[in-house]
């Protein structure tokens, strides 16, 4: 398949059966060294291809075994988390260790992955390899030139400084304690104010994760090092922060750096830390600020208008912040302004206006998942009039939206996140429409202050004037920052949106289709959910955020699905020009208001030529289209070209005359072009303005911990997880849980359960089943449930712990040699046996000790293939003890026996017996054992 060849055939994915990854690296020979480099072999290290960097090991743990890679330095510390993939697609998340070196994942959760073909990913760049995947050709840079020239400047820019002087300082207050953290939080902020304003709305804004503390002797902890000191990211606004206090807004911005080297381990990506840490600072500002005593702050904020600003991990901490922010609290939040965001939670504040900034080159959180925010909100709450805009920047990297990771011009050590200089598209070295730092820079100036203005303005003018640049039907170009163009898609506000979701049926030659991914063939899985023949066809593609990828939660499908059904996408591919799809609607559509236009959201695929389109919209049996519109494909190849929904605006005013614009019951495209291949996500009725948001939020629902004595096979095993629920439920709320299950080493499938709530509920409990046996477990096995929120509730703690006390007696280890004289020549084997079997991974570590009075076996007596395995190396002729340290002789889940085998060399002159003394132990079953064979007479 050429990348212009349309029809296009769907990429297949590979789904890897034949060799899991707990057979390639457990499985293996008994003698299995410490450090095994993918993919095992006996007795030694094979080379990843490509100039591998880091090593893969097998590590014993109390819950079993990991696989564990170890970088050759620290892990850049980054917004995006670390990924393993398979032909690029993700199959497990891993922990990263408190050593920042190293990242680790329990062996069942990568079944069904071959262990050669694991990739460690961390944002668009693989680490496990020097080289990098192949840039695209020039030529696939053109549609980027192309959008330039079909961009308009929509009117006055709201990035322009206004009259006002400003006063900066920074504050100060106690640290504030985290459950989770062994340091507490710092509380500090620079707070930037318009002078001679009293009351001025407040901005607040929350920088991402980048490294906490520089310097020399920095460990990557909290506190930083007497040597080192912390970095200033929260001071990487300040530009921002100044062109908003000349127009008259008042903002501080948060450090989060505590958090930043903490949040490692924690199972939401620091959210609900950074979320308490905004809370914090705002309950202190309106303290403050309501003291006229107070000289610096007293009368100087209006804290019942705030917007919020979050960067990155910081755009998923102030989202948090807004979840959770309680009804009688003394700040009232009216939008926010989320740039380049995380969204491990799957979740969005609901009644609140939100735009999201996305940078098409950004190569931190490069699957642009931000889009979440727009895309998950007309589900959770239907009724909620919010606008929620996405704005995909195009040239925009990560870190430049923060002066202090921006090189040559922050404190600390700081990078261009895309790493590849010559990329055509995002090439910093050799792309005509990537941004410098000082134009995305001023490009944020402009979509930052354009949310801010239009969520807190009080001038309907001024907001209507800036909603021009962050809801357009047409790309967008800001001539003040060089070659910047920005595309947008919004829902919400003053629309009306209809889809395959909302009651309309397909219509013509577009075929409905799922918006998700099958989650693989783990435990039978994927009998649960549709199959590729009625999925999007979109397999290939590194960014789909308006698809729903199989990571970071088995919920993320699968609990959606049992829940209340994908969402629904209708495609169209062509090879002839008149191909004609879309949707009939269940009610028609009044396109007859002054001002009122239809927005269609359409993903073009990025192999297809640009698109023509005409729409052709249906009333009462007539039609009529009106004139064509060419939609570009967004440049790259598959690892950046993303699926994102382009708006195509149609005005009204084209078919007066020709139809009933008040009836409107059908809508079409109908192509022009030769070739392509397309997505319709919905269309919707869009008035001018913003819809008043009522003042209200949706309860929420925080998982808890419950501890459960295992019990027996017979009775089987089931726990009540609590959750319970802040607010009041008032109208049908649901969410979804996944609980994963663990056995032998391998993922059992996981349960789903959905969780209706009823009216004013504010706890509740979840039946979570387990595996329960009569066989020795490990003491205690954490099971993690996962939510996501469906319709009418948010979730704070969105993961839940199921820890399952083991209750059954351990078997008796023995370790003996077998015989105990041998000749040279002949195998030493030492046995290990267990009196029962049990349920988890006995690994168990032998080395040759030294015992006093005898003749010790030497490496001259043992084989040399032998030695090589073990060592590496044949070393000189010494005492076998003073070398051989690392042995293993693991017995899987199960069994009860093992061997330990040594072959030794039949020598031409007898050179007398020796004796071999072997200390083994058995983890985490038993103390140390030791046992000795002789060999020869």
């Amino acid at each position: 398949m050429t990348r212009q060849g349309v029809p296009l055939v769907r990429r297949a994915r590979v789904r890897r059966r034949a060799a899991a990854v707990v057979a390639a690296l457990c499985l293996a020979p008994v003698l299995l060294p410490l450090v095994v480099t993918t993919p095992a072999t006996a007795g030694g290290t094979v080379a990843v291809p490509d100039a591998a960097r880091g090593r893969w090991s097998v590590v014993a743990t109390p819950s079993g075994p990991e696989a564990v890679w170890r970088a050759p330095g620290r892990l850049p510390t980054t917004d995006a988390r670390p990924e393993l993939r398979v032909d690029g697609t993700v199959v497990a998340v891993p922990d990263v260790d408190p050593d920042g070196h190293s990242v680790s994942v329990p062996l069942a959760a990568l079944g069904g992955a071959d262990a050669g073909d694991l990739e460690v990913w961390l944002g668009a760049r693989r680490l496990d390899v020097t080289s990098q995947p192949t840039p695209p050709a020039p030529g696939q840079a053109t549609s980027g030139a192309a959008l330039a020239r079909q961009a308009v400047t929509p009117g006055t820019d709201p990035g322009l400084p206004g009259p006002r002087t400003w006063t900066a300082f920074d504050y100060t207050a106690p640290d504030l304690p985290w459950p989770t953290f062994d340091a507490p939080m710092e509380v500090l902020g620079h707070a930037v104010l318009p002078d001679e304003v009293d009351h001025a709305p407040l901005v607040v804004f929350l920088h991402g994760r980048h490294i906490a503390c520089y310097g020399p002797h920095d460990h990557g902890f909290w506190p930083c090092a007497p040597t080192s000191q912390p970095v200033p990211s929260y001071l990487g606004y300040t530009y921002l922060q100044e062109l908003l206090a000349s127009q008259g807004y008042a903002s501080v911005s948060i450090s989060a750096n505590a958090v930043n080297a903490q949040d490692g381990m924690t199972n939401d990506g620091g959210a609900r830390a950074r979320g308490t840490l905004v809370r914090h600072h705002l309950e202190l500002l309106a303290g403050w600020s309501a003291d006229p005593a107070d000289a610096q702050w007293g009368g100087r904020l209006d804290l019942d208008r705030v917007v919020l600003v979050g960067h990155s991990r910081g755009g998923e901490g102030v989202d948090q912040a807004a979840i959770d922010t309680p009804a009688d609290a003394p700040y009232r939040l009216l939008g926010q302004v989320l740039l380049a965001p995380t969204d491990f939670g799957w979740q969005t504040a609901s009644y609140l206006p939100t735009e999201v900034l996305l940078g098409y080159c950004d190569g931190d959180v490069s699957d642009l998942q931000g889009q979440r925010y727009v895309d998950a909100a007309p589900l959770l709450a239907p009724d909620d009039p919010s606008l929620r805009s996405s704005v995909l920047l195009m040239g925009a990297n990560h870190n430049f939206f923060n002066t202090e990771w921006t090189p040559r011009i922050s404190q600390a050590p700081s990078t261009d996140d895309w790493w590849n200089r010559t990329d055509p598209v995002c090439g910093s070295r050799t792309s005509p429409t990537r941004l410098t730092a000082a134009e995305q820079r001023r490009a944020a100036q402009t979509w930052v202050a354009a949310g801010v203005h239009a969520f807190l303005a009080g001038d309907p003018a001024q907001a209507d004037d800036s909603l021009a640049w962050i809801d357009a039907g047409e790309p967008v170009a800001l001539p003040a920052a060089g070659p910047a163009v920005a595309l947008t898609a919004a829902l919400g506000g003053h629309r009306s949106t209809v889809g395959l979701d909302g009651g309309a049926t397909a219509a013509g030659a577009a075929a409905p289709c799922l918006a998700g991914e099958p989650y693989g063939d783990l435990g039978g899985l994927a009998r649960t959910v549709p199959g590729d023949d009625e999925l999007c066809g979109i397999h290939g593609f590194d960014r789909e955020p308006h698809w729903t990828p199989t990571y970071p939660s088995p919920a993320s499908v699968h609990a959606a699905d049992a829940a209340s059904g994908l969402a629904q996408q209708e495609r169209l591919a062509w090879t002839t020009t008149g191909a004609e799809g879309g949707w009939h609607l269940a009610q028609p559509l009044d396109l007859g208001g002054e001002g009122t236009s239809l927005d269609l959201r359409v993903v073009v695929d990025p192999d297809s030529p640009p698109v023509d389109l005409e729409v052709v919209l249906g009333a009462g049996g007539e039609t009529f289209a009106a004139p064509a519109r060419t939609l570009q494909p967004l440049p790259g190849f598959s690892d950046l070209a993303a699926l994102w929904a382009q708006t195509l605006r149609v005005d009204p005013d084209d078919y007066r005359g020709h139809l009933d614009l008040a009836q409107v019951d059908s809508v079409q495209v109908r192509t022009v072009s030769d070739l392509g291949r397309l997505w319709l996500l919905d269309a919707s009725r869009r008035e001018p303005g913003l819809a008043p948001v009522p003042d209200t939020s949706l309860p929420v629902v925080h998982l808890g911990r419950v501890v459960q004595p295992e019990g027996s096979a017979t009775t089987g095993g089931t726990a009540l997880l609590p959750f319970r629920v802040t607010g009041e439920v008032t109208a049908p709320a649901r969410f979804a849980v996944a609980a994963e299950q663990w056995t032998w080493g391998w993922r059992r499938r996981p349960q789903f359960v959905t969780v209706d709530l009823e009216l004013g509920q504010t706890a509740g409990t979840i039946a979570v089943r387990y595996q329960a046996d009569d066989v020795d477990d490990l003491g205690r096995v954490t099971q993690r449930v996962h939510a996501v929120a469906k319709r009418g509730v948010a979730l704070s703690r969105f993961v839940g712990d199921v820890v399952v006390r083991d209750d059954d007696p351990s078997p008796a280890v023995t370790f003996e040699p077998a015989p105990a004289h041998v000749a040279y020549g002949d195998e030493v084997v030492f046995r290990v046996h267990l009196s029962a079997p049990v349920d988890y991974w006995v690994d168990n570590q032998a080395r040759a000790v030294r015992r006093p009075g005898v003749r010790p076996l030497r490496t001259s007596d043992v084989s040399r293939a032998w030695l090589r395995a073990q060592l590496g190396q044949v070393p000189d002729d010494v005492p076998l003890w003073r070398v051989w340290r690392w042995g293993f002789v693991d017995l899987p889940p199960g069994a009860t026996t093992a061997r330990l085998v040594i072959p030794t060399r039949a020598h031409p002159r007898h050179p007398g017996a020796k004796v071999l003394t072997v200390r083994f132990t058995a983890r985490p079953l038993d103390a140390p054992l030791v046992a000795s064979a002789r060999v020869g007479s």
